[in-house]
């Protein structure tokens, strides 16, 4: 793997990170702007978020690990 795709691998994780989180705070918020007080709701969205954000970090130590296993 060369140094840039690692680059362009950091880049959308992290990028798929920033999106996720911004839309993980607009769905702990009503139409209305007021913060959902359902506590599951709320456990849910967290449990999906964490998901989501295992995969994303996930990708990028197998990367950096891939990287410096390539010769």
């Amino acid at each position: 793997m060369k140094l840039k795709t690692l680059s362009e691998i950091y880049f959308s994780s992290t990028s798929a990170i920033q999106r996720d989180a911004t839309e993980l705070y607009e769905e702990l918020h009503t139409e209305l702007g007021e913060p959902h007080t359902n506590w599951i709701r709320v456990l849910e969205l967290v449990k999906e978020f964490k998901t989501r954000m295992a995969v994303e970090l996930d990708t990028v130590t197998t990367a950096c690990d891939e990287y410096n296993e390539t010769p």
